[in-house]
């Protein structure tokens, strides 16, 4: 299953879900702040009914699990353990660890251009999309479509990536 989150500006608080399984695209989002609690539960949720073996991440600091478990945990909600006791990969650090690739940055956007994924919005970022959620919390008005394109683009690029990688590796094998 791959995952990205959307947190607030201190990456405290996770406001956007979006998560690849199989073939599905989905998003858990939460329109103010205190619907944190529910976009959670229902990520748990989702967690339990699908039952994936890996979580696959990309931060290079595993970012998207350490903030989702402290929220998870500040809303006393994985008494089951149902994410604590999925592994996790950060395919960023595991990118580093492996692969020496032709790039000078190890963003996600970088990576993903080198195995040829087109973003939508190559220009975003992670600190403008949060400054944006904190906008639309201002201004009370609906957030920008783009803001969930642009994760929705994080998700998937993962796979892409992943799928690159194994075609590459099943073109090139070991010792040969």
């Amino acid at each position: 299953m791959f995952l990205d989150i959307e947190t607030d500006i201190g990456g405290n608080a996770v406001w956007l879900i979006g998560v690849l399984w199989g073939d599905s695209f989905r998003q858990f989002y939460a329109a103010t702040w205190e619907k944190e609690r529910i976009i959670l539960t229902e990520f748990l949720n989702f967690l339990s009914q699908n039952t994936p073996s890996v979580l696959v991440t990309y931060s290079c600091t595993s970012f998207d699990k350490r903030v989702l478990a402290a929220s998870l945990q500040r809303h006393k909600l994985d008494e089951f353990h149902r994410f604590d006791n999925i592994a996790h990969i950060d395919l960023g650090s595991e990118l580093a660890r492996c692969f020496a690739l032709p790039i000078k940055e190890r963003k996600v956007k970088h990576v993903g251009e080198l195995f040829g994924y087109q973003f939508k919005h190559r220009s975003l970022n992670g600190l403008q999309v949060a400054n944006e959620y904190a906008k639309h919390l201002r201004e009370r008005r609906p957030l920008d479509p783009t803001v969930l394109e642009y994760n929705e683009d994080d998700v998937r690029v993962l796979a892409h990536i992943v799928k690159r990688l194994s075609e590459f590796c099943k073109e090139r094998p070991i010792g040969v």
